[in-house]
Order: C-alpha cells, then sequence, then structure tokens
C-alpha cells in the first residue's frame, strides 16, 4: 500500500514539474524585459527550445526506462529538469546575449528531463498500480497527469507572489525559474534506491527494439512524441 502510493505521488510530482517549467518562461520573460532588451526572435526562441528538448527527452528517456528500471530512469530524467531550472537561473549572468544563450541552453537541458517525465510516469504509474485491471490503471495514469493543470497554473501564483515580496525584477525571474528545480528534489530523493515493480521484473514483453521492427506500432510512437 505504502509503495503504491508513493508511486503515484511520484508520478503526479513530475507532471506537476513539468507543466511548471513549461509554462514558467513566457512569465519570466515579461519580468526580465525592462532589465534585458528582447528581440521576438529571442523570446520565441526561449519558449520554443524546451520542446526541442523534450521530444529528444520523450524519445531517450523511455528507452532508459526500459534499459535501467523507471526508477532509475526517472531519477535521471529529472536529474536533467532540476539542473536545468537551476542552470537558467543562477547561471545567466552577462550581457543578454549571454544570459539569453545560457537560459537557451539550459532550457534544452530541462526539455530533455521534463520530456522523459511523460513515457516513465505513465508507465510507473500503471505498473505499479498492483493490479491487471486495466480501466484500474487507466485511471492511476490519469489522476498522474491530472497534476498538469495546477502545474501550469502555479507559475502565476509564484510570480505575484514574487511581485510583492521583491523589488528586485533581477531577483524575481531569478527565484522563478529557480523554483522549478524544487520538485526534482522530492523526486530524486523518492526514486533514488527504489525498488523496480514486480511487473517490470518479470521482464516477460518483447523488447523495445523487437516492438519498433513491427510497423503496426510505429504511428503510435508517432502519436506519443
Amino acid at each position: 500500500k505504502g509503495t503504491d502510493e508513493k508511486s503515484i505521488w511520484v508520478s503526479s510530482l513530475s507532471n506537476f514539474s513539468v507543466q511548471y517549467n513549461f509554462s514558467v518562461i513566457a512569465i519570466a520573460l515579461k519580468i526580465m524585459a525592462k532589465e534585458y532588451k528582447q528581440n521576438e526572435w529571442i523570446k520565441e526562441l526561449l519558449k520554443g527550445v524546451v520542446f526541442a528538448g523534450a521530444i529528444t527527452g520523450q524519445l531517450l528517456m523511455g528507452y532508459v526506462g526500459d534499459l535501467m528500471g523507471r526508477n532509475k530512469a526517472m531519477f535521471i530524467t529529472i536529474l536533467f529538469a532540476g539542473a536545468g531550472a537551476l542552470g537558467s537561473s543562477i547561471f545567466s549572468w552577462g550581457d543578454r546575449f549571454s544570459v539569453y544563450g545560457i537560459i537557451a541552453a539550459s532550457r534544452f537541458v530541462l526539455g530533455v528531463g521534463v520530456g522523459g517525465v511523460y513515457p516513465l510516469s505513465a508507465t510507473k504509474a500503471a505498473e505499479e498500480s498492483a493490479t491487471t485491471d486495466r480501466q484500474a490503471r487507466n485511471l492511476r495514469v490519469s489522476q498522474a497527469f491530472f497534476w498538469q493543470t495546477p502545474g501550469s497554473i502555479s507559475p502565476y501564483v509564484v510570480s505575484l507572489i514574487l511581485l510583492c515580496a521583491f523589488s528586485s525584477r533581477e531577483l524575481q525571474f531569478r527565484i522563478l525559474l529557480a523554483v522549478g528545480a524544487i520538485p526534482s528534489l522530492f523526486i530524486m530523493y523518492a526514486s533514488l534506491g527504489e525498488a523496480e515493480s514486480a511487473e517490470f521484473n518479470r521482464k516477460d514483453g518483447a523488447s523495445t527494439w523487437e516492438l519498433l521492427q513491427e510497423r503496426k506500432w510505429w504511428w503510435k510512437l508517432i502519436g506519443t512524441v
């Protein structure tokens, strides 16, 4: 029972982290605008680069989860997310091109992390549900992904608090970006040393490479991207 509950909150918090980190950059750019001049291409680059990273993470981390285990892969992917969030906050100094360049690179790293959450959190929630009932497993996955909605709202709440608490725009946007790393700390702690599910340990299904050789799975794979 305890493992089951731990699994669902890890998957839920992972999805909360995904949407916080996706949404936060638009607000951070608004706060930064008076401190660092912005061209339209800079704004679009910073908003879009995370999705390039996310596609990479989706394709890569699901395979890592099959290879190493769901919990180890979750630790790695969340490590990427946390490092990217912190990097965009604490390493982005210098002139405006240096600041935006470092944020863009950090956002790509973050994207790899949050992209990897999609296949891993869904698989983890389903496999550790301790049931073979398809409806119950789907409900578990939907419960985990529900937390993307509060995650997308939370940057606005945090930014309002920061705007009231601090007068420095520099401090406001850096804290706002850094907050995206906080869920990563809890998820990494929970994933470290956690035993894999009995379903994963059986390994009685086809390997990823074997599945990819069957064309019937290709369209479903494209759909997940």
